[in-house]
């Protein structure tokens, strides 16, 4: 079943791992910003460093982790991959595994309407490699799609609810840890999926009072277990991530009711399936604002087969929650204001979603769930769905009196599954994993660094950490196992006295600085004129920073001589040079 699933999610990330597994990591921010901290966990933990809260980017200032797309506990589980093949190697393995563990946790979900391994199976298929899934794939948002832990947390509700087999202490420890590792994946899932599973709960109650109301004291013991080392465990990082350094207060995403799903999203494919007509895929383009953030899309057949199954399994009490919980996500994922087949619209500030009231107008402004994207909310519908296609295959592969399988029956649930799956055979290349980049360190880099700059020392980047290729040097800095602390990174940072969100220069939301102006301009070929005042704008930063050296790496530039002449103007002869490398002393602004 494992390997039957890991197939799938090697043929569609095939490109990345075809270029490099060490060395290439998707296209975009968010692959590097990721990896980096696969680095940075063991760097911390080894080092005695606080492994949340860091100045070796956004020196002199610090950064809050748990602000920032870094999964932790994927960092920790994959420290000796990283130890021994470097941080992209463990990022795209976990890229890799992602689907798989996924559609394994959705098969175990399954196998609570079904006893026929076949159809928990397809179940599995339909969510790990869901339109959701495929969406955020295509576009790498990790934490999006590293998404087995929701399943199993559904999963654990049915076992406290209508399995009471397990020693509740047992369940009470194993939710817990569920929940922990969900934190240290992503804090927005873990929120979105706390609601969904209590309002799965609140729905168990109501169709199963009775066996809710006798097994009470189970149920008790196993959340009071739940919660208590759910606390024990998490206190000190939701307080670092809440009230900690480097807090951010407000809005993380500036405009998140601009991400929200659209009506019509079910029915139009977007760029992604294999099979969307480019009319429709052009006004599927539209919806979220983003077709990274359209995540709604089911296919008609799979619409249909749903409405169905609702219908018919009416009586089926998972069927009537995983319902519940597939609408309420579907109305969730619309946002504020209803859009159909256009174009999100908003208020004045990013939270305030405009058109037609929807029941996401409570939750846009309410503290942590306005940085919820509305449309993110897809994930359970895809869960939700997932579940009752499965119930309804069950059904129409048996034979209702004796619950037997018939040739018949199975005929009609595989052709049913071929018929919903074709709709959701996603476009290859997919996506960013087309369009990897080679981040391999610079041959002789981390020897010229070591024997140079003090470790831990402070140290500027050519190019800098920020505007075009602001990646490299964030990849350099994990790959040689942070020898210095460095400015910037597009790290999400605090910025003024109430601690909005601020991101580095160039790429906006906040800061700038003239060493970044000028490196940029440099590597762009458009350096502002030399003068002696120049020079002690470009240095005065630094020295107060407590920035000492430059660390250049020219390959990527149209004229190396030049650029290295006017680094020179700028910061004297390089300490030391291999190469296209050099390292810079820099001095005081005083200096002549």
């Amino acid at each position: 079943m494992l390997l039957s699933y890991q197939a799938v999610s090697t043929v569609i990330l095939w490109p990345l791992i075809s270029r490099g597994l060490t060395t290439n990591l998707p296209f975009g921010t968010d692959a590097v910003l990721d990896s980096w901290g696969y680095s940075w966990l063991p760097h911390a933990l080894t080092n005695w460093l606080n492994p949340f809260v860091t100045n070796y980017v956004n020196f002199p200032n610090e950064v809050n982790l748990l602000a920032n797309t870094t999964q932790l506990a994927l960092a920790l589980v994959e420290w000796p991959i990283t130890a021994i093949a470097g941080p992209t190697a463990s990022f795209n393995i976990a890229c890799l595994l992602a689907p798989t563990l996924s559609a394994a946790a959705m098969y175990l979900l399954a196998r609570t309407v079904t006893d026929r391994r076949v159809i928990a199976w397809f179940g599995g298929l339909l969510y790990g490699f869901s339109a959701y899934m495929l969406t955020a794939l295509g576009s790498f948002h990790f934490q999006l799609f590293f998404v087995p832990i929701p399943p199993l947390l559904f999963l654990a509700l049915h076992h406290l609810v209508a399995v009471q087999r397990m020693k509740p202490w047992k369940l009470g420890i194993g939710i817990a840890g569920l929940l922990v590792v969900q934190f240290f994946i992503s804090t927005e899932v873990l929120m979105t999926t706390v609601i969904m599973v209590a309002l799965a709960g609140i729905a168990a109650l109501l169709l199963c009072p009775r066996r809710v109301l006798d097994g009470w004291r189970y149920v008790a013991s196993a959340i009071g277990v739940a919660a208590a080392a759910t606390t024990a465990l998490l206190g000190w990082p939701a307080w670092i991530a809440l009230a900690g350094p480097g807090r951010i207060s407000g809005l993380v995403i500036l405009t998140p009711q601009a991400y929200r799903a659209d009506l019509a999203g079910p029915i139009f494919p977007t760029t992604t399936q294999a099979i969307a007509p480019s009319r429709a895929a052009e006004i599927s383009s539209h919806f979220a604002s983003a077709v990274s953030e359209n995540y709604s899309y089911l296919g008609i057949p799979l619409l249909l087969a749903t409405v169905i199954g609702i219908i018919v399994l009416w009586r089926n009490k998972v069927v009537v929650v995983a319902k519940l919980i597939s609408v309420v996500a579907f109305i969730l994922s619309l946002g504020g204001g209803l859009v159909v087949a256009g174009t999100p619209s908003q208020g004045s500030i990013g939270t305030e979603a405009t058109g037609s009231w929807l029941p996401g107008r409570l939750l846009e402004k309410l503290p942590l769930f306005e940085n919820v994207i509305p449309s993110r909310w897809a994930l359970f519908t895809s869960i939700g769905v997932a579940l009752i296609f499965a119930a309804l295959l069950d059904r129409i592969a048996t034979t209702r009196s004796s619950r037997t399988s018939t040739r018949a029956g199975i005929a009609a649930a595989i052709a049913l599954s071929v018929i919903v799956a074709i709709p959701l055979l996603p476009r290859l290349p997919l996506g960013e994993a087309s369009i990897s980049i080679d981040y391999a360190l610079p041959a002789h880099m981390k020897k010229l660094v070591t024997s140079t700059i003090p470790d831990g020392d402070a140290a500027i980047t050519f190019p800098y950490p920020t505007g075009d290729n602001f990646m490299r040097p964030v990849t350099w800095q994990a790959a040689m196992d942070f020898p210095f602390k460095m400015p910037a990174g597009y790290f999400r940072v605090p910025q003024g006295p109430d601690h909005r969100v601020g991101f580095d220069p160039v790429y906006g939301y906040g800061f700038s600085s003239y060493p970044a102006q000028v490196l940029v301009g440099l590597e762009r070929g458009t350096p502002p004129a030399f003068t002696p005042s120049m020079r002690l704008a470009f240095l005065a930063p630094l020295n107060k920073w407590g920035v000492n050296w430059l660390v250049a790496d020219l390959s990527g530039t149209t004229n190396i001589k030049a650029n290295r002449y006017y680094l020179a103007l700028l910061l004297g002869r390089p300490v030391s040079t291999r190469g296209p490398l050099s390292i810079y002393k820099v001095p005081s602004a005083l200096d002549r």
